[in-house]
């Protein structure tokens, strides 16, 4: 172990602890909130609008993003949930709601909005963090803002007279911590299903989890689901090619002010241009780590 500050869990020596039993280590940099709030755009009659949020960073800041709005899912439970929450403009409803025609980036000077062919003349409302620390390399210029308070920098770089991005921690700004009692695993399973020509040509099954959380907010979140050796934030990605016409399937997740539900959704059908479509039972493990900060601001 090198020169440095160390706390560990307890029950773990600091001294000898390894990193993931460590609460705290300068030898890692902390991602740091530079600035936190609440946007929305509205599109046009073409589903299209663009808008941004300036900064005085220089550089390409990381960034999290969350959608703020309501969600019911029938195939779930049926009920109406408003003021939810969901992270990387993931989709309310069960597969679709034009989730994949938004955006967002950052640069060096603004992160940017970004709506392609949505929801026509409609309101999209969003909750947003950006990090102090850059999303690339950068040696742009960044000088503290105060030199008060408790600084720690990464090796080799001097916390009186380094760049803001330098900084391990730095307690003019917030950071996502968690307790690792808010964090936890649990196996999402969906029986085989089958979608018949005659009798039932479209047929959904859904489960889910709900993680009650006690914080009486809605709390910042990070999901993941692991299939076999893999593991996947949510919401997964999947290219167009991976998915037949037939045969939809999604892990989502959103959170509100009393629990994060992480739900397993698969859809299969029958039409007159394909074989009887059906699905073997299968299982996702999905993860959460949920943090102390608030999105409700």
């Amino acid at each position: 172990m090198s020169l440095g500050i160390y706390i560990s869990e307890a029950g773990h020596d600091a001294t000898t602890a390894s990193a993931k039993n460590l609460v705290f280590s300068s030898d890692f940099k902390t991602p740091k909130i530079y600035t936190s709030g609440d946007f929305s755009i509205t599109t046009d009659a073409s589903g299209n609008a663009t808008s941004s949020v300036a900064h005085p960073l220089n550089y390409a800041p990381g960034f999290y993003i969350f959608r703020k709005g309501t969600t019911k899912a029938n195939i779930m439970d049926a009920s109406t949930h408003a003021n939810v929450f969901t992270p990387n403009n993931e989709t309310f409803d069960v597969w679709w709601d034009h989730s994949q025609d938004l955006g967002c980036y950052s640069d060096t000077s603004s992160l940017k909005y970004i709506a392609s062919g949505a929801g026509i003349n409609t309101t999209y409302d969003f909750r947003h963090y950006l990090l102090l620390d850059p999303s690339e390399t950068t040696n742009a210029s960044g000088d503290f803002e105060s030199l008060f308070g408790i600084r720690t920098t990464m090796a080799g770089f001097d916390a009186l007279t380094g760049k803001i991005y330098q900084t391990g921690i730095d307690s003019k700004y917030n950071t996502f911590s968690y307790h690792k009692g808010l964090m936890g695993s649990y196996n999402l399973t969906l029986p085989a299903v089958f979608a018949s020509a005659i009798s039932d040509t479209d047929v959904e099954e859904g489960t889910y989890v709900d993680i009650y959380h006690g914080l009486e907010f809605a709390p910042f979140y990070i999901a993941y689901m692991e299939i076999g050796a893999e593991l996947y934030e949510i919401p997964m990605a999947r290219a167009w090619s991976d998915i037949s016409l037939d045969y939809y399937w999604a892990v989502n997740s959103w959170c509100d002010s009393t629990r994060v539900r992480l739900s397993f959704w698969r859809r299969c059908n029958h039409n007159l241009f394909s074989f009887p479509n059906s699905l073997s039972e299968e299982t996702v493990t999905v993860k959460w780590i949920i943090s102390k900060e608030a999105l409700s601001g």
